[in-house]
């Protein structure tokens, strides 16, 4: 009887110690966490997309029309003439959706880094309770989880833009095939290269132009990453309706009435329990999609080049060696960009705290929200609001400790 009644007091001082220390995490200074690397998908990929429409359906003509073999030349020239701006765009897109995947690592280790207090928190037998009884653990576990949503969509918009983008190109690349095709009049004729002692060099012809040019198995690739991607999104997003409120609640705003205790409290315990899976499952993909995106704009810069290089030698056969020589490599292996890629998932060895614990805190966040719908915890958080805004602190202390008992127990 006197070890129950000693459980029975720690409890409750361990109730009381959580709720002191939510009412303290609504007066400590809130952190704005608007994101810095928000990605939008740009709008001229819609311009990108009709202009690739309009290039394809002329181009598909052009080419029919032309003749075989050399007769044909100045009219596969206007062809890839026509394709310049085009493939102009492509790759200026294809950059931006780069710079911003490389802001999108730096966020995710920035979260990280916000994270490293709570890491051995987290791996403790007793971190349930050394995080929910600091105000300071429980705002840094506040702040992790808000920037973690921040990135609910930005894999999603990167993932999606780039396939787009790698799509158009596949389709430029398979129009340019088939131009090549045409002016090697559909035989296997190869001009041969003979060197300064009279010695014949490798044959080469016009569809050596793409030779290395596979935007096919980047969007096989990019597929698994997009419906992946997708996937995350959903979770994040259903995490955030359902905790986003309530961890705003926490930074001074307004509460929400709550429904039917059970099914707030298992709404809140699934949420918590998608929190780290989620955080490992954005940082390995992107992991994996970061060489898929450096290669979509190597491969895609690569093409441009020959273009580029083919138009300006007005499709001259003879400079077509030096033309594959001189541009740059189609792929991330040889890229000096490709070192910016992380290589090891920093949150991989989080130990997943929340999810272990998520009944006990989906009771805890149950009772705050309702706490903060009374005006019980919100009242303090905006009072402390508006002290720090110079203003006249005001709040209430709580007696409701009850719900917290049998939980703690558990």
């Amino acid at each position: 009887a006197a070890q129950a009644d000693l459980s029975a007091l720690a409890a409750q001082n361990v109730t009381a110690l959580v709720l002191l220390n939510l009412t303290l995490l609504s007066s400590l200074p809130v952190r704005r966490l608007g994101s810095i690397f928000g990605f939008e998908v740009p709008s001229s990929l819609g311009d990108l997309q009709s202009q690739a429409a309009t290039f394809l359906g002329g181009a598909g003509g052009q080419i029919a029309a032309a003749a075989a073999g050399a007769a044909g030349l100045s009219s596969i020239v206007t062809v890839l003439t026509e394709s310049q701006g085009l493939l102009a765009k492509g790759v200026e897109l294809l950059q931006t959706i780069w710079a911003s995947f490389e802001h999108l690592a730096a966020e995710l280790a920035k979260i990280f880094a916000t994270f490293g207090p709570l890491e051995p928190i987290f791996a403790s037998s007793t971190g349930l309770v050394q995080l929910v009884t600091s105000a300071v653990n429980m705002q840094t576990l506040v702040t992790v989880v808000q920037q973690l949503l921040n990135t609910s969509g930005t894999l999603e918009a990167l993932s999606s833009a780039c396939s787009t983008v790698v799509d158009i190109f596949q389709k430029l690349s398979a129009t340019f095939s088939s131009a090549m095709g045409k002016l090697n009049g559909g035989s296997t004729r190869r001009l041969l290269g003979i060197d300064v002692q009279g010695r014949q060099l490798a044959a080469f012809s016009y569809d050596q132009l793409l030779n290395g040019i596979d935007f096919r198995s980047l969007i096989s690739e990019m597929s698994q990453g997009l419906a992946n991607a997708t996937a995350l999104a959903k979770t994040l997003s259903k995490v955030n309706t359902t905790l986003g409120p309530l961890l705003a609640s926490l930074g001074g705003l307004a509460g929400r009435r709550l429904g039917n205790a059970t099914a707030e409290q298992e709404k809140y315990q699934i949420a918590i329990e998608q929190i780290v899976p989620a955080w490992k499952g954005v940082e390995s993909l992107g992991i994996t999609m970061c060489p898929q995106v450096l290669s979509a704009q190597e491969v895609a810069t690569s093409l441009v080049c020959r273009v580029n290089g083919f138009v300006g030698g007005n499709g001259a056969l003879g400079s077509l060696s030096n033309l594959l020589g001189s541009c740059p490599a189609s792929g991330a292996g040889t890229s000096p960009k490709r070192s910016l890629c992380p290589a090891k998932s920093k949150s991989a060895g989080v130990t997943d705290l929340l999810s272990k614990n998520s009944a006990a805190l989906g009771w805890i966040l149950y009772v705050v929200a309702g706490l903060i719908g009374l005006g019980v915890l919100g009242g303090g958080a905006v009072g402390a609001a508006q002290a720090a805004r110079g203003g006249d602190e005001s709040g209430e202390e709580s007696d409701s400790e009850a719900p917290f008992t049998e939980d703690e127990k558990e």
